[in-house]
């Protein structure tokens, strides 16, 4: 696997870090986050047995099966998003490995969980042309980045990037330092996300508002960052937004309103 922490972020210096890799794990050797074997911080077993891998065409909004489009043409009117790709359900397991990845400054589980999450929307969009694409992610505010010392979003944004093909850009800013939104509840978390995101550049070019932009987040629990991220980019201009996450909860309505 590329370790991206050692690109700085920009793909256009992509080295051949093979003999890095390989040092890295000879030393360092990877261990399974939910049982411990050595092969990787997540280990195929772990998500066979452990997680529940979402197969299925899931609208967002209601959490029901969704067999002719990405979501109800009843339920359009209650997100600004048009998809949601999520890897697995939000569970004590994946919770687990996401709060590892965040809170504990796991950048290399960052790039395990990244890895997954590339393979998944390749086998979900398999025919699409991967040049209608756009990856970007949500930002966390400079305080909150300088805190844990990356933005766990960006990294797994880069991730996929970086093993798909497709396009990074850094699209948005968070201009707005809200309080930790874990717990809260979904009204709260509406009104505290309210105002939060901006364009980064004050405007979208061209190219971009011919694209697919795909935000990339760890977790959508009730829908509120993301449902914030895609109001602004398609008051930007942006035709098609789709949320992409390595986990999603399905224990919430969302049915009653995001905007």
């Amino acid at each position: 696997m590329i370790y991206s922490f050692y690109l700085k972020y920009n793909t256009n210096t992509l080295l051949d870090l093979s003999v890095i890799s390989f040092m890295l794990e000879l030393f360092f050797p990877k261990y399974c986050i939910l049982c411990n074997r050595s092969s990787s911080y997540l280990c195929y077993k772990c998500i066979r047995t452990k997680l529940n891998v979402n197969f299925k065409n899931i609208c967002h909004v209601c959490g029901q099966s969704c067999f002719t489009s990405f979501i109800h043409t009843e339920c359009e009117d209650s997100t600004n998003l048009d998809r949601l790709l999520f890897f697995c359900e939000y569970s004590d397991q994946s919770k687990k490995l996401i709060e590892t990845f965040k809170y504990r400054h796991s950048r290399v589980l960052g790039y395990d969980l990244g890895f997954h999450l590339a393979k998944y929307l390749e086998f979900k969009c398999l025919w699409n042309n991967k040049n209608d694409f756009v990856i970007t992610f949500v930002p966390s505010h400079t305080f909150k980045r300088n805190e844990r010392g990356f933005n766990q979003s960006e990294l797994l944004a880069i991730e996929v990037s970086l093993l798909t093909g497709i396009k990074f850009e850094t699209i948005l800013k968070k201009v707005i330092n809200n309080k930790k939104q874990a717990g809260s509840s979904k009204e709260l978390r509406n009104i505290n996300l309210r105002n939060s995101f901006k364009i980064s550049q004050g405007s979208l070019s061209e190219d971009l508002l011919n694209k697919v932009i795909i935000i990339v987040d760890d977790v959508h629990t009730t829908g509120a960052t993301l449902n914030e991220c895609a109001k602004v980019l398609k008051a930007a201009g942006c035709p098609k937004v789709w949320g992409l996450t390595f986990a999603k909860s399905l224990n919430y309505s969302f049915a009653d309103g995001l905007k």
